[in-house]
């Protein structure tokens, strides 16, 4: 359930990207964008309601970890980074 709630928020985003790309072009283009941004939203709420609290709260958990490592990785750069003056 968690992955499909990750898909759905990626498809969202990428319908959201498809409507203010095409919107300008064509309303048909900017309607589709919409209907697929509508679709990931009703999935991804489905999702939800499926997982329930224990679901989400380890969805967060797991959204936090993998935050908290990039951090870790992104200290361990600037610690190794040079100095060319």
């Amino acid at each position: 359930s968690g992955k499909r709630v990750k898909i759905a928020i990626g498809v969202f985003v990428m319908g959201f990207a498809f409507l203010l790309a095409l919107y300008s072009r064509s309303i048909i283009f900017g309607l589709v964008g919409f209907l697929v941004m509508l679709a990931s939203a009703f999935v991804f709420v489905a999702e939800l309601r499926k997982m329930g609290r224990a679901g989400i709260a380890d969805l967060e958990n797991s959204l936090r970890q993998r935050a908290a490592e990039a951090d870790k990785r992104a200290k361990l750069r600037g610690r190794f980074r040079r100095d060319d003056d």
